[in-house]
């Protein structure tokens, strides 16, 4: 467990805090709260996590759980190669963000231990609730001059197809002057041909082997639509719909299409279309993963270490 990094102030300009300022959790909280997950995925409950929020395969967790100053987004396990080539695509992709002029959130990569695998947690300081993205434009009346959509439409200028941010509304931080990126888990680089550079092995073991080689290929595929920034604009307004937050689609439509002139502008049916497409594909993908923790489980007896989770309610399955 020496292998933490800290991904800071040295790797992009406008970190929130330096090092210094956060008593960041040790090895020994990290590898509590692993132990802690652990428990929670064999009786397929929350009890006992704090979970600040679900990713559809990925959970982050609060800690400390009663009294969280932080936000831990956890990995699956990997084998020590898989974490090492993790790594090193993480900086890379900060990097990258930081010549973009991206802000993200002072982050720190931990390793926790577990036999012959691995887990990683990236550790951020926790932010004020008020401060997210999506609640501030609750707090506010729509309007597409709002600061936070004029900083948003300019991050968006950054995207192209060696490099992206998933710039859903939920993923920002907001404090009144600055944007700041939240979720870095995926690093969106791409080489010269268009593939991914993420391995996505590691997430696969959620469903039954069978339809692995499928899915990937088809998740790869998906990825394409960060590789512009009408598509990452697309799924930023299919996001409003999912936060509750349809109420701000105008404004937030005539922000971006203002701002990225796209050849077709994009259109609220459009987004709601992408919106529902979501909504069936998941419940689909999770009733495979059903099939899996069965066979993990009962047949194999092994932990099966994702919970199964409906990521819009947040309903364990």
């Amino acid at each position: 467990m020496s292998n933490d990094m800290h991904l800071g102030s040295d790797l992009r300009g406008g970190a929130v805090m330096t090092e210094a300022d956060i008593d960041w959790p040790t090895a020994d909280d990290l590898l509590t709260l692993e132990r802690t997950a652990e428990g929670a995925f064999a009786r397929r409950s929350v009890d006992g996590l704090n979970v600040i929020g679900f990713g559809e395969v990925s959970i982050a967790l609060g800690y400390p759980t009663d009294d969280p100053a932080f936000v831990c987004k956890r990995s699956p396990p990997l084998t020590p190669g898989q974490a090492d080539r993790y790594r090193s695509l993480l900086v890379e992709y900060l990097e990258a963000l930081d010549g973009l002029g991206v802000t993200v959130a002072e982050s720190k990569l931990m390793t926790v231990a577990k036999g012959d695998e691995v887990v990683l947690y990236i550790v951020q300081p926790m932010l004020p609730t008020a401060t997210l993205a999506d609640n501030v434009l609750r707090g506010d009346e729509p309007s597409a001059d709002h600061p936070l959509l004029v900083a948003l439409c300019g991050a968006l200028d950054t995207v192209g197809p060696r490099c992206s941010i998933d710039a859903q509304i939920s993923n920002w931080s907001w404090d009144g002057s600055a944007l700041t990126l939240l979720d870095i888990g995926s690093p969106m680089l791409w080489d010269d041909d268009g593939t991914t550079r993420v391995d996505l092995s590691p997430y696969m073991a959620l469903l039954p082997r069978p339809i692995r080689g499928t899915v990937e290929r088809d998740l790869m595929e998906l990825t394409k639509r960060w590789q512009t920034p009408r598509g990452v604009a697309l799924d930023l307004v299919a996001n409003l719909y999912r936060v509750e937050l349809e109420h701000w689609l105008d404004a937030v439509l005539e922000a971006l299409n203002g701002a990225i002139e796209p050849d077709e502008p994009i259109t609220a049916a459009e987004a709601r279309v992408l919106f529902e497409d979501d909504l069936k594909t998941w419940p689909r993908m999770k009733r495979m993963a059903q099939l899996q923790r069965a066979w993990q489980t009962r047949v194999r007896r092994k932990p099966y270490e994702f919970f199964i989770q409906n990521s819009y309610t947040g309903e364990i399955v």
